[in-house]
């Protein structure tokens, strides 16, 4: 019987399931993108700067104890791809279809799956076409198909699959090695039950809060980027914001998790807990006017200090 996706959690064969797709690197790497990962596919952004840099550059020798840590840090991030699946979702959900679903969002972000074709024709009510159709919208790098397929199989068939969970290290310049080792599905499913997986605390459901006001200021200065303003007069009204505001790294990177951060950071330090998704059409252009390295160095720099 299908439920509320509000009060639903990934179960344990869905958190297995991501475990295999996204493989355990038993220390910090840099992905296809350049952003520093550990684990289980977790990000700086999910953790935050500090944490990631306490954990291991290198492989250590006692892999299992870090294949435990690994798991046990992807347990405490995962609610935060769950909740965009529960407030995006308007109707009932199958657990393999909810499961599917996050196991997509942990891939390619919250605000993508809030936005993807898959999730326009579930809250429609076309189950099937999304199942069959919808998780193949996103194939970036095509590589990707072969997860695509499996989120496909999960929603539509509850086959979760059956594949072991490959361990992989690292070359010592953080850089993603040969796998080391593999955990048969069993096993990391004992671990998922050992370490807490079953055990979560539901979901809490809230009563809807009015929108925060989003200051003029703020709606100015992202609007500023389809004027004649230059793209340095962008981002030094931005930097001015930022410090201003002395808005800590840790604080923003909790609340932006899977939200462009510097376009984030901007508006919080302006003083607005906003609701970003609603200002991502603006915020998109304002993101190509700090398309350059430099800046978005210079404002992460600012950032954390």
């Amino acid at each position: 019987m299908r439920q509320d996706p509000k009060t639903m959690r990934t179960s344990p064969e869905g958190m297995a399931a991501i475990a295999s797709s996204e493989g355990i690197v038993p220390a910090v790497y840099l992905d296809s993108v350049g952003v520093e990962t550990f684990g289980i596919g977790v990000t700086h952004w999910a953790i935050g700067k500090k944490a990631m840099a306490d954990l291991p550059r290198v492989v250590p020798s006692d892999v299992d104890a870090m294949v435990d840590h690994a798991l046990d840090l992807f347990l405490k991030v995962l609610p935060k791809y769950e909740e965009p699946v529960r407030s995006a979702v308007r109707v009932p959900l199958h657990q393999h279809e909810f499961d599917a679903l996050v196991h997509f969002t942990y891939n390619v972000g919250g605000p993508n799956f809030q936005k993807s074709k898959l999730l326009q024709n579930i809250n429609a009510g076309r189950y099937e076409s999304a199942g069959k159709s919808g998780f193949h919208g996103w194939l970036k790098p095509p590589e990707l198909r072969g997860r695509r397929n499996r989120e496909s199989d999960i929603f539509l068939k509850a086959d979760y699959g059956t594949s072991p969970i490959p361990v992989y290290g690292t070359n010592g310049r953080m850089r993603l090695g040969g796998r080391i080792k593999v955990i048969p599905r069993a096993q990391i499913l004992a671990m998922i039950r050992d370490t807490g997986g079953t055990q979560r605390a539901a979901p809490v459901v809230e009563q809807p809060r009015p929108a925060p006001r989003i200051p003029p200021e703020v709606i100015d200065l992202i609007e500023e980027t389809d004027g004649h303003h230059s793209k340095t007069g962008m981002l030094n009204g931005l930097m001015q914001q930022l410090s201003g505001a002395g808005v800590s790294a840790a604080a923003v990177l909790a609340f932006v998790q899977d939200i462009d951060p510097i376009i984030a950071a901007a508006l919080i330090a302006a003083g607005a807990l906003v609701f970003v998704v609603a200002m991502y059409t603006k915020a998109s252009r304002t993101k190509k006017a700090l398309a350059s390295e430099a800046a978005r160095s210079a404002i992460l720099r600012t950032l954390d200090g």
